[in-house]
């Protein structure tokens, strides 16, 4: 069976028809796990913890793991697990797709994961590539997580990763983004930065004696990724400073909450991802969770918060020197509502914010 929807990201009413029709099973939806433009995963009963990341290729995830497994542990108790840094777990998601020919999809940690340097991806059976999922999959999914920099605890039902489902769509060329921009269908502050998507430069300036971000402590007490406006952000984080002259040095092995220079706003026309690695721009990780959302910032611009991982060497960085780079799809359709319309989004509207599990007055200046 082919799905006949119009070219683009399915909306939140696209994927509900999705759910009704079969391509998407799972348990009863959870509150709130249909987003604008994708859907929440959440974790299964049971966590595998393995001794290395694999690609399955030839053979089902199930089956690929036998051989780096070192032991399974149970996700259904209301105390879930702790994940220790360093560690690697495949768990089963409650969703699994059978997707109709001409729907695929792609995964990406949702923010508050990036936010806590949790890596995760998503893989499916005979899987050769992360996060991608393709045209008419039939099978479960997993997920991959990996804490970087904080011991997390999760349990069966947490939410790390979100899935956005696709009709033959495409990123934008720079002479589409153009057209949207034209025709107010995005709004950036200031001259846009076209180069193969939207570039958007670093903020180093958020007025004197205040922080430009954030910079992970080590050795810290675990988080609940469930626990949402609950942590004292300063046992988790230290304020960083620019230095003389408006500069900053990333250093290798540190990981940085720092924002864009730019607050930008997007239509319920368009959503966007941040592409993660952009060697054009330097030599690092620019962002763990990379989903926009359609309407996001919209008559309330805001800034893309960024999560930053230099490679080995350190790298000095420039106020409005350009370190993201978006790339848009358009909508298949629009959402029945958009992200932040309810009023309930963690991050319209945001500046430079931790993850939602912290207390916002435990940081904000």
């Amino acid at each position: 069976m082919r799905h006949e929807a119009g070219n683009g990201v399915l909306s939140d009413t696209q994927i509900r028809i999705l759910l009704r029709e079969g391509g998407i099973l799972g348990p009863v939806l959870a509150d709130r796990q249909v987003q604008p433009a994708s859907l929440d995963l959440r974790l299964g009963d049971r966590a595998y913890r393995i001794r290395a990341s694999l690609l399955p290729g030839h053979e089902t995830v199930a089956k690929a793991i036998e051989a780096v497994t070192q032991e399974v542990f149970n996700l259904d108790d209301r105390n879930g697990l702790v994940i220790p840094p360093g560690s690697i777990f495949l768990i089963p998601l409650q969703e699994s797709l059978q997707l109709p020919l001409g729907i695929s999809a792609r995964a990406n940690p949702k923010s508050s994961t990036g936010r806590l340097d949790i890596f995760v991806r998503v893989i499916t059976d005979y899987g050769t590539a992360y996060e991608q999922i393709p045209d008419g999959y039939q099978g479960p999914l997993w997920l991959e997580v990996a804490p970087i920099t904080f011991p997390v605890r999760v349990r069966k039902g947490s939410r790390l990763s979100q899935i956005r489902f696709r009709s033959s769509s495409h990123a934008m060329a720079d002479e589409e983004i153009t057209s949207a921009l034209a025709a107010d269908a995005l709004r950036v502050e200031g001259p846009a930065n076209l180069r193969n998507g939207l570039c958007l430069g670093l903020n180093l300036d958020f007025g004197q004696g205040r922080p430009i971000g954030w910079r992970a402590r080590r050795h810290t007490d675990v988080i609940d990724v469930d626990r949402v406006g609950h942590y004292d952000a300063m046992e988790f984080f230290e304020p960083v400073y620019p230095r003389n002259g408006g500069t900053f040095v990333l250093d290798p092995g540190e990981f940085y909450i720092l924002a864009s220079a730019e607050r930008f706003e997007v239509s319920n026309l368009l959503c966007a991802e941040m592409i993660p690695v952009d060697t054009d721009l330097g030599e690092y990780r620019g962002h763990s969770a990379g989903f926009i959302d359609c309407f996001f910032g919209w008559n309330n611009p805001s800034r893309l918060v960024l999560e930053l991982r230099t490679r080995d060497v350190p790298f000095l960085v420039r106020h409005s020197q350009p370190i993201a780079r978006l790339a848009f799809e358009p909508m298949s359709g629009a959402p029945s509502m958009g992200y932040g319309e309810d009023g309930k989004s963690n991050y319209q509207g945001q500046s430079l914010r931790l993850s939602k599990n912290f207390r916002e007055e435990s940081y904000a200046a």
